[in-house]
């Protein structure tokens, strides 16, 4: 989330990599530097086959 709005989504390959691509906040760097800081929160909502999974990851940004 950054300013209470979802960043975007990202689909798990099969080496279970995921990209998220979202061009919304792609020129408000300050924004990205205020949500890395807080982390991110990946969440799958389950599938008739797997149950639901949600995860808290901390992030940071370094120059």
């Amino acid at each position: 989330m950054i300013n209470n709005k979802a960043a975007g989504t990202a689909i798990t390959d099969a080496n279970g990599d995921a990209v998220l691509h979202t061009k919304q906040y792609a020129g408000d760097p300050q924004a990205w530097v205020q949500a890395l800081g807080g982390g991110y929160t990946a969440e799958y909502k389950g599938s008739k086959n797997y149950k639901p999974s949600k995860a808290y990851g901390g992030a940071g940004v370094s120059v």
